[in-house]
Protein backbone atom coordinates (compact mmCIF):
# COMPACT_ATOMS: atom_id res chain seq x y z
CA UNK A 1 0.00 0.00 0.00
CA UNK A 2 1.22 3.33 -1.00
CA UNK A 3 2.27 5.86 1.87
CA UNK A 4 1.53 9.38 1.60
CA UNK A 5 1.60 12.09 3.63
CA UNK A 6 -0.75 15.37 4.03
CA UNK A 7 0.55 18.90 3.83
CA UNK A 8 -2.19 21.37 5.26
CA UNK A 9 -2.17 24.71 5.14
CA UNK A 10 -4.94 25.60 7.40
CA UNK A 11 -5.87 29.85 7.84
CA UNK A 12 -3.03 31.91 9.39
CA UNK A 13 -0.94 28.90 10.44
CA UNK A 14 2.39 27.72 9.49
CA UNK A 15 2.26 24.42 7.13
CA UNK A 16 2.94 21.16 8.44
CA UNK A 17 2.44 17.59 7.34
CA UNK A 18 0.54 14.41 9.40
CA UNK A 19 1.16 11.04 8.28
CA UNK A 20 -1.72 9.46 6.56
CA UNK A 21 -2.98 6.43 8.20
CA UNK A 22 -6.09 4.39 7.87
CA UNK A 23 -8.99 5.33 10.10
CA UNK A 24 -7.77 8.50 10.80
CA UNK A 25 -10.87 11.49 11.26
CA UNK A 26 -9.91 15.32 9.95
CA UNK A 27 -11.78 17.85 11.60
CA UNK A 28 -12.20 20.60 14.28
CA UNK A 29 -12.85 18.41 17.09
CA UNK A 30 -10.16 17.62 19.43
CA UNK A 31 -10.91 14.03 19.69
CA UNK A 32 -9.94 13.49 15.70
CA UNK A 33 -6.24 12.29 15.23
CA UNK A 34 -5.88 15.28 12.66
CA UNK A 35 -7.18 18.49 14.30
CA UNK A 36 -7.96 21.32 11.82
CA UNK A 37 -8.12 24.87 13.24
CA UNK A 38 -10.49 25.98 10.75
CA UNK A 39 -13.74 27.36 12.24
CA UNK A 40 -15.00 26.49 8.84
CA UNK A 41 -14.49 22.88 9.16
CA UNK A 42 -16.85 20.06 10.71
CA UNK A 43 -16.38 18.82 13.88
CA UNK A 44 -15.60 15.36 12.31
CA UNK A 45 -15.23 16.76 8.46
CA UNK A 46 -13.49 13.51 6.75
CA UNK A 47 -12.25 10.04 7.40
CA UNK A 48 -9.26 7.89 5.73
CA UNK A 49 -10.45 4.69 4.71
CA UNK A 50 -9.16 1.79 3.45
CA UNK A 51 -10.79 0.54 0.04
CA UNK A 52 -9.61 -2.25 -2.21
CA UNK A 53 -6.29 -1.96 -0.33
CA UNK A 54 -6.13 1.36 -0.95
CA UNK A 55 -6.73 4.82 1.03
CA UNK A 56 -9.36 7.00 0.45
CA UNK A 57 -10.51 9.92 2.22
CA UNK A 58 -14.30 10.33 2.39
CA UNK A 59 -16.70 12.58 3.61
CA UNK A 60 -18.57 11.60 6.84
CA UNK A 61 -21.11 14.32 6.38
CA UNK A 62 -19.61 17.49 6.52
CA UNK A 63 -21.89 21.01 6.56
CA UNK A 64 -19.46 22.44 3.82
CA UNK A 65 -18.66 19.34 2.10
CA UNK A 66 -15.04 17.74 0.91
CA UNK A 67 -13.70 19.16 -2.31
CA UNK A 68 -11.35 17.46 -4.79
CA UNK A 69 -9.56 19.90 -6.87
CA UNK A 70 -10.40 19.48 -10.49
CA UNK A 71 -13.01 17.15 -9.75
CA UNK A 72 -16.37 17.45 -7.86
CA UNK A 73 -17.37 17.84 -4.32
CA UNK A 74 -17.74 14.94 -1.83
CA UNK A 75 -20.98 14.89 0.20
CA UNK A 76 -21.52 11.90 2.84
CA UNK A 77 -20.17 8.89 2.48
CA UNK A 78 -18.89 9.47 -0.59
CA UNK A 79 -14.71 8.85 -1.21
CA UNK A 80 -11.72 9.65 -3.40
CA UNK A 81 -8.73 7.54 -3.52
CA UNK A 82 -5.71 9.65 -2.39
CA UNK A 83 -3.51 10.23 -5.48
CA UNK A 84 -0.20 11.79 -5.37
CA UNK A 85 -0.42 15.52 -5.72
CA UNK A 86 -4.23 15.28 -4.83
CA UNK A 87 -5.12 18.95 -3.80
CA UNK A 88 -8.47 18.88 -0.81
CA UNK A 89 -10.39 21.85 0.42
CA UNK A 90 -11.89 21.46 4.28
CA UNK A 91 -13.55 24.36 4.68
CA UNK A 92 -10.96 26.98 4.55
CA UNK A 93 -7.56 24.38 4.76
CA UNK A 94 -6.00 23.15 1.56
CA UNK A 95 -4.53 19.44 2.02
CA UNK A 96 -2.34 18.40 -0.72
CA UNK A 97 -1.50 14.50 -0.77
CA UNK A 98 2.65 13.66 -1.11
CA UNK A 99 3.65 10.39 -1.64
CA UNK A 100 7.19 8.77 -1.18
CA UNK A 101 8.23 9.25 -3.94
CA UNK A 102 7.80 13.24 -4.39
CA UNK A 103 10.32 15.85 -4.20
CA UNK A 104 9.71 18.49 -2.00
CA UNK A 105 12.80 20.67 -0.77
CA UNK A 106 10.45 22.59 1.23
CA UNK A 107 9.79 20.29 3.69
CA UNK A 108 11.46 17.02 5.49
CA UNK A 109 9.64 14.05 4.73
CA UNK A 110 9.26 11.69 7.79
CA UNK A 111 8.28 8.32 8.42
CA UNK A 112 4.70 7.46 10.18
CA UNK A 113 4.61 8.25 14.01
CA UNK A 114 2.57 7.12 16.69
CA UNK A 115 -1.61 8.02 16.82
CA UNK A 116 -0.97 10.25 19.78
CA UNK A 117 1.93 12.40 18.45
CA UNK A 118 1.12 16.15 18.75
CA UNK A 119 0.38 18.21 15.59
CA UNK A 120 1.81 21.16 14.61
CA UNK A 121 -0.32 24.38 13.19
CA UNK A 122 0.71 26.29 9.89
CA UNK A 123 -0.18 29.27 7.64
CA UNK A 124 -2.38 29.39 4.92
CA UNK A 125 -1.33 31.51 1.72
CA UNK A 126 -2.49 34.75 2.00
CA UNK A 127 -4.45 35.89 -0.94
CA UNK A 128 -2.49 38.34 -3.78
CA UNK A 129 -4.66 41.64 -3.97
CA UNK A 130 -5.02 42.63 -7.87
CA UNK A 131 -2.94 45.38 -8.82
CA UNK A 132 -4.62 48.54 -8.57
CA UNK A 133 -3.38 50.44 -12.21
CA UNK A 134 -5.92 50.46 -14.93
CA UNK A 135 -5.07 48.00 -17.65
CA UNK A 136 -3.22 45.86 -15.41
CA UNK A 137 -3.48 41.99 -16.09
CA UNK A 138 -3.63 39.87 -12.44
CA UNK A 139 -3.50 36.39 -12.72
CA UNK A 140 -6.83 35.36 -10.72
CA UNK A 141 -5.44 33.24 -7.48
CA UNK A 142 -6.39 29.78 -7.76
CA UNK A 143 -4.73 26.33 -6.99
CA UNK A 144 -3.12 24.49 -9.28
CA UNK A 145 -4.98 21.76 -11.11
CA UNK A 146 -3.11 18.02 -9.85
CA UNK A 147 -0.13 17.19 -12.25
CA UNK A 148 -1.30 14.15 -12.60
CA UNK A 149 -5.22 13.60 -13.67
CA UNK A 150 -7.41 11.24 -12.24
CA UNK A 151 -8.98 8.68 -14.03
CA UNK A 152 -12.63 7.04 -13.40
CA UNK A 153 -12.48 3.46 -11.53
CA UNK A 154 -15.70 1.64 -12.36
CA UNK A 155 -16.41 -0.66 -9.14
CA UNK A 156 -19.06 -0.86 -6.51
CA UNK A 157 -17.51 2.83 -4.90
CA UNK A 158 -16.23 5.40 -7.65
CA UNK A 159 -13.14 7.14 -6.47
CA UNK A 160 -10.36 8.99 -8.14
CA UNK A 161 -7.02 7.08 -9.64
CA UNK A 162 -3.98 7.45 -11.20
CA UNK A 163 -3.95 7.52 -14.53
CA UNK A 164 -1.36 4.57 -14.56
CA UNK A 165 -4.05 1.58 -12.68
CA UNK A 166 -2.66 0.32 -9.33
CA UNK A 167 -3.75 -3.39 -9.10
CA UNK A 168 -6.04 -4.49 -6.60
CA UNK A 169 -6.29 -7.57 -4.70
CA UNK A 170 -8.40 -9.94 -6.87
CA UNK A 171 -11.84 -10.18 -4.91
CA UNK A 172 -13.24 -13.02 -3.63
CA UNK A 173 -16.39 -12.43 -5.75
CA UNK A 174 -16.46 -10.57 -9.15
CA UNK A 175 -18.30 -7.52 -8.58
CA UNK A 176 -21.00 -6.31 -11.61
CA UNK A 177 -20.86 -3.74 -13.57
CA UNK A 178 -22.90 -0.39 -12.84
CA UNK A 179 -25.56 -0.83 -15.02
CA UNK A 180 -26.10 3.10 -14.53
CA UNK A 181 -22.30 2.84 -16.62
CA UNK A 182 -21.41 1.14 -19.38
CA UNK A 183 -17.40 0.69 -19.79
CA UNK A 184 -17.36 2.21 -23.42
CA UNK A 185 -19.09 5.98 -21.89
CA UNK A 186 -16.86 8.38 -19.60
CA UNK A 187 -17.45 7.30 -15.74
CA UNK A 188 -17.64 10.22 -13.06
CA UNK A 189 -14.36 9.91 -11.16
CA UNK A 190 -17.20 10.40 -8.10
CA UNK A 191 -20.95 9.67 -8.25
CA UNK A 192 -23.29 8.71 -5.89
CA UNK A 193 -23.91 5.12 -5.03
CA UNK A 194 -26.86 5.12 -7.96
CA UNK A 195 -27.19 6.88 -10.36
CA UNK A 196 -30.82 7.93 -10.20
CA UNK A 197 -32.03 10.15 -7.09
CA UNK A 198 -34.54 8.20 -4.46
CA UNK A 199 -37.59 9.43 -3.65
CA UNK A 200 -35.85 9.74 -0.36
CA UNK A 201 -32.47 11.34 -0.90
CA UNK A 202 -31.67 14.12 1.10
CA UNK A 203 -29.36 17.32 -0.02
CA UNK A 204 -26.09 15.59 1.47
CA UNK A 205 -27.01 13.12 -1.42
CA UNK A 206 -26.18 15.84 -3.69
CA UNK A 207 -23.30 18.76 -4.24
CA UNK A 208 -23.89 22.29 -3.01
CA UNK A 209 -26.03 23.48 -5.77
CA UNK A 210 -28.41 20.90 -5.38
CA UNK A 211 -27.56 18.83 -8.35
CA UNK A 212 -26.57 14.90 -8.31
CA UNK A 213 -22.59 14.05 -8.14
CA UNK A 214 -22.08 14.41 -12.22
CA UNK A 215 -19.02 16.11 -13.07
CA UNK A 216 -16.91 13.63 -15.30
CA UNK A 217 -13.30 14.18 -14.27
CA UNK A 218 -12.41 11.29 -16.68
CA UNK A 219 -14.04 12.46 -19.46
CA UNK A 220 -12.44 14.07 -22.75
CA UNK A 221 -13.57 17.26 -22.22
CA UNK A 222 -12.22 17.37 -18.51
CA UNK A 223 -8.93 16.48 -19.15
CA UNK A 224 -6.47 19.30 -17.61
CA UNK A 225 -4.09 18.92 -20.74
CA UNK A 226 -7.30 20.20 -22.99
CA UNK A 227 -8.57 22.59 -20.36
CA UNK A 228 -4.92 24.17 -20.32
CA UNK A 229 -4.48 24.27 -23.86
CA UNK A 230 -7.78 26.09 -24.02
CA UNK A 231 -7.11 28.44 -21.17
CA UNK A 232 -3.71 29.04 -23.24
CA UNK A 233 -5.21 29.99 -26.09
CA UNK A 234 -8.46 31.67 -25.30
CA UNK A 235 -6.70 34.09 -22.76
CA UNK A 236 -9.68 34.57 -20.61
CA UNK A 237 -9.97 37.57 -18.33
CA UNK A 238 -12.32 39.72 -16.83
CA UNK A 239 -12.33 43.27 -17.04
CA UNK A 240 -14.32 46.11 -15.02
CA UNK A 241 -13.57 48.79 -11.93
CA UNK A 242 -14.43 48.24 -8.76
CA UNK A 243 -14.12 51.59 -6.48
CA UNK A 244 -12.98 54.01 -9.06
CA UNK A 245 -10.06 51.16 -9.51
CA UNK A 246 -9.51 49.37 -12.72
CA UNK A 247 -9.30 45.74 -13.02
CA UNK A 248 -7.95 43.25 -15.50
CA UNK A 249 -8.02 39.75 -14.06
CA UNK A 250 -6.53 36.75 -15.73
CA UNK A 251 -8.42 33.58 -15.85
CA UNK A 252 -5.62 30.90 -15.65
CA UNK A 253 -7.97 27.85 -13.75
CA UNK A 254 -10.59 25.88 -15.11
CA UNK A 255 -12.75 26.31 -12.34
CA UNK A 256 -13.10 29.84 -10.30
CA UNK A 257 -15.47 31.17 -7.55
CA UNK A 258 -15.74 34.66 -7.67
CA UNK A 259 -16.89 36.71 -4.56
CA UNK A 260 -15.85 40.10 -2.35
CA UNK A 261 -12.89 39.13 -0.65
CA UNK A 262 -9.78 35.97 -1.63
CA UNK A 263 -10.95 34.21 1.08
CA UNK A 264 -11.28 29.94 1.37
CA UNK A 265 -11.91 28.84 -2.50
CA UNK A 266 -12.64 32.50 -3.53
CA UNK A 267 -10.24 33.02 -5.92
CA UNK A 268 -11.48 36.39 -7.76
CA UNK A 269 -12.19 39.25 -5.64
CA UNK A 270 -14.52 42.21 -6.50
CA UNK A 271 -14.27 44.73 -3.50
CA UNK A 272 -17.30 45.70 -3.62
CA UNK A 273 -20.08 45.34 -0.62
CA UNK A 274 -22.84 44.61 -3.48
CA UNK A 275 -20.62 41.52 -4.36
CA UNK A 276 -22.13 38.63 -2.20
CA UNK A 277 -18.89 36.79 -0.31
CA UNK A 278 -19.01 33.54 -2.81
CA UNK A 279 -21.30 34.62 -5.32
CA UNK A 280 -20.60 32.65 -8.79
CA UNK A 281 -18.82 30.43 -10.17
CA UNK A 282 -16.96 30.61 -13.31
CA UNK A 283 -15.64 27.13 -14.62
CA UNK A 284 -14.43 25.82 -18.22
CA UNK A 285 -15.35 22.79 -19.66
CA UNK A 286 -14.20 21.36 -23.19
CA UNK A 287 -14.18 24.75 -25.02
CA UNK A 288 -17.38 26.44 -23.47
CA UNK A 289 -16.88 28.59 -20.05
CA UNK A 290 -19.85 28.83 -17.77
CA UNK A 291 -21.24 31.13 -15.32
CA UNK A 292 -23.25 29.83 -12.41
CA UNK A 293 -24.88 31.97 -9.83
CA UNK A 294 -24.26 30.61 -6.26
CA UNK A 295 -27.43 31.58 -4.57
CA UNK A 296 -26.12 35.40 -4.67
CA UNK A 297 -28.10 38.32 -2.97
CA UNK A 298 -27.73 40.57 -5.28
CA UNK A 299 -28.01 38.47 -8.34
CA UNK A 300 -26.08 37.44 -11.13
CA UNK A 301 -27.10 39.17 -15.02
CA UNK A 302 -25.22 37.95 -18.17
CA UNK A 303 -26.17 40.38 -21.05
CA UNK A 304 -28.98 42.23 -18.90
CA UNK A 305 -30.62 38.36 -18.25
CA UNK A 306 -30.73 37.63 -14.46
CA UNK A 307 -30.01 34.31 -13.85
CA UNK A 308 -32.10 32.05 -11.94
CA UNK A 309 -29.38 30.28 -8.73
CA UNK A 310 -27.65 27.30 -9.14
CA UNK A 311 -28.24 26.84 -13.59
CA UNK A 312 -25.05 27.53 -15.84
CA UNK A 313 -25.06 29.58 -18.93
CA UNK A 314 -22.33 29.90 -21.64
CA UNK A 315 -20.19 32.75 -22.03
CA UNK A 316 -19.30 34.19 -25.29
CA UNK A 317 -16.88 36.64 -26.07
CA UNK A 318 -17.48 40.34 -25.03
CA UNK A 319 -20.48 39.36 -22.74
CA UNK A 320 -22.01 42.08 -20.18
CA UNK A 321 -21.95 40.31 -16.78
CA UNK A 322 -23.21 42.07 -13.66
CA UNK A 323 -22.70 40.79 -9.93
CA UNK A 324 -24.35 43.12 -8.14
CA UNK A 325 -23.90 46.42 -8.90
CA UNK A 326 -20.10 45.60 -10.68
CA UNK A 327 -20.36 46.03 -14.51
CA UNK A 328 -17.53 43.23 -15.78
CA UNK A 329 -16.91 42.23 -19.69
CA UNK A 330 -15.52 38.99 -20.03
CA UNK A 331 -13.03 38.88 -22.58
CA UNK A 332 -11.20 36.10 -24.71
CA UNK A 333 -9.06 35.73 -27.82
CA UNK A 334 -11.15 34.90 -31.05
CA UNK A 335 -10.74 31.04 -31.65
CA UNK A 336 -12.30 28.84 -33.67
CA UNK A 337 -14.42 27.29 -31.80
CA UNK A 338 -15.85 29.51 -29.27
CA UNK A 339 -18.31 32.18 -29.90
CA UNK A 340 -16.32 35.30 -29.85
CA UNK A 341 -16.83 38.68 -32.20
CA UNK A 342 -15.20 38.63 -35.31
CA UNK A 343 -11.91 41.14 -35.10
CA UNK A 344 -13.70 42.93 -38.43
CA UNK A 345 -16.21 44.27 -35.67
CA UNK A 346 -14.14 45.74 -33.19
CA UNK A 347 -13.17 48.65 -35.92
CA UNK A 348 -17.27 48.80 -36.04
CA UNK A 349 -17.75 49.26 -32.55
CA UNK A 350 -15.42 52.04 -32.41
CA UNK A 351 -16.63 53.24 -35.45
CA UNK A 352 -19.96 53.56 -33.34
CA UNK A 353 -18.23 55.01 -30.16
CA UNK A 354 -17.07 57.87 -32.20
CA UNK A 355 -20.43 58.51 -34.11
CA UNK A 356 -22.76 59.08 -30.91
CA UNK A 357 -19.89 60.94 -29.21
CA UNK A 358 -18.79 58.21 -27.03
CA UNK A 359 -15.24 58.34 -27.55
CA UNK A 360 -12.93 61.43 -29.65
CA UNK A 361 -9.37 62.57 -28.98
CA UNK A 362 -7.03 60.96 -26.83
CA UNK A 363 -9.62 57.90 -25.82
CA UNK A 364 -10.32 57.05 -29.60
CA UNK A 365 -7.01 57.30 -30.91
CA UNK A 366 -6.19 54.93 -28.37
CA UNK A 367 -9.03 52.47 -29.25
CA UNK A 368 -7.53 53.13 -32.69
CA UNK A 369 -4.17 52.34 -31.76
CA UNK A 370 -4.22 49.28 -30.05
CA UNK A 371 -6.65 48.16 -32.44
CA UNK A 372 -3.75 48.22 -34.90
CA UNK A 373 -2.25 45.62 -32.24
CA UNK A 374 -4.17 43.15 -32.62
CA UNK A 375 -5.26 43.85 -29.18
CA UNK A 376 -8.92 44.18 -28.02
CA UNK A 377 -9.62 47.64 -28.05
CA UNK A 378 -11.99 48.09 -25.08
CA UNK A 379 -10.77 46.30 -22.08
CA UNK A 380 -7.89 49.06 -21.27
CA UNK A 381 -10.47 52.21 -22.20
CA UNK A 382 -12.84 50.23 -19.33
CA UNK A 383 -10.26 49.51 -16.61
CA UNK A 384 -9.71 53.20 -17.21
CA UNK A 385 -13.31 54.42 -16.86
CA UNK A 386 -13.23 56.21 -20.12
CA UNK A 387 -16.23 53.96 -21.20
CA UNK A 388 -18.36 51.45 -19.49
CA UNK A 389 -19.27 48.22 -19.81
CA UNK A 390 -22.49 48.91 -21.53
CA UNK A 391 -21.15 51.76 -23.55
CA UNK A 392 -19.15 48.68 -25.23
CA UNK A 393 -21.36 46.08 -24.91
CA UNK A 394 -24.19 48.17 -27.04
CA UNK A 395 -21.48 49.10 -29.33
CA UNK A 396 -20.52 45.72 -29.94
CA UNK A 397 -23.97 44.49 -30.65
CA UNK A 398 -25.02 47.29 -33.25
CA UNK A 399 -21.42 46.69 -34.88
CA UNK A 400 -22.59 42.79 -35.20
CA UNK A 401 -26.13 43.97 -36.90
CA UNK A 402 -24.15 46.26 -39.38
CA UNK A 403 -21.50 43.40 -40.50
CA UNK A 404 -24.51 41.31 -40.81
CA UNK A 405 -26.56 43.94 -42.56
CA UNK A 406 -23.74 44.88 -45.12
CA UNK A 407 -23.67 41.00 -45.70
CA UNK A 408 -27.12 40.82 -46.67
CA UNK A 409 -26.73 43.86 -48.49
CA UNK A 410 -23.58 42.81 -50.67
CA UNK A 411 -25.71 39.52 -51.04
CA UNK A 412 -28.74 41.40 -52.53
CA UNK A 413 -26.58 43.28 -54.75
CA UNK A 414 -24.51 40.16 -56.91
CA UNK A 415 -28.10 38.86 -57.09
CA UNK A 416 -29.59 41.88 -58.48
CA UNK A 417 -26.34 41.88 -60.61
CA UNK A 418 -26.87 38.72 -61.45
CA UNK A 419 -30.13 39.40 -62.73
CA UNK A 420 -29.90 42.21 -64.96
CA UNK A 421 -26.51 40.65 -66.70
CA UNK A 422 -29.03 37.71 -67.51
CA UNK A 423 -31.63 39.95 -69.37
CA UNK A 424 -28.80 41.75 -70.93
CA UNK A 425 -27.65 38.46 -72.46
CA UNK A 426 -31.30 37.32 -73.05
CA UNK A 427 -32.01 40.16 -74.99
CA UNK A 428 -28.66 40.23 -77.26
CA UNK A 429 -29.97 36.49 -78.46
CA UNK A 430 -32.72 37.71 -79.10
CA UNK A 431 -31.42 40.29 -81.50
CA UNK A 432 -29.67 37.87 -82.56
CA UNK A 433 -32.46 35.56 -83.40
CA UNK A 434 -34.41 38.61 -84.93
CA UNK A 435 -31.89 39.46 -87.61
CA UNK A 436 -31.20 35.95 -88.47
CA UNK A 437 -34.79 35.25 -89.33
CA UNK A 438 -35.11 38.12 -91.36
CA UNK A 439 -31.92 36.89 -93.26
CA UNK A 440 -33.29 34.03 -93.79
CA UNK A 441 -36.43 34.91 -94.78
CA UNK A 442 -34.97 36.98 -97.84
Amino acid sequence: MAVFKLRIQEPNKAPRDVDVVAGMTIGRAATNRCVLDDASASGEHARIVEIGGALAIQDVGSANKTRIEGGPSLAKDQHARLVSGMRVTIGGTKLEIVGDDDEDAGATMQRAKPADDAVATMQRARPVDPEQDAGTIVKAKAPRQPEVAPRAVVGEDATLAKRTPVAPPKPSKPEPAPRSAPPSRPVPAVVPASSARPASASKDDFDDDGAEMTAAVGSPEFEPALLQATLSEAKPRLVFRAKKQGSIVAITEPANVLGRKAVGDVNIAIDDDGVSSRHARLTLGGRTFWIEDMGSKNHTLLDKEQLAPKVKRALHGDCWLRFGTIDVLFVTEHVAGMESPEPSMYDEAIAFLAETGVLAGESLEQARATRRKEKHPAQDLIAAGAITVAQWHDAITTAKLRVRANVSGRGKSNKSSVIVIALIVLVVVLVAVVIWLAKSGK
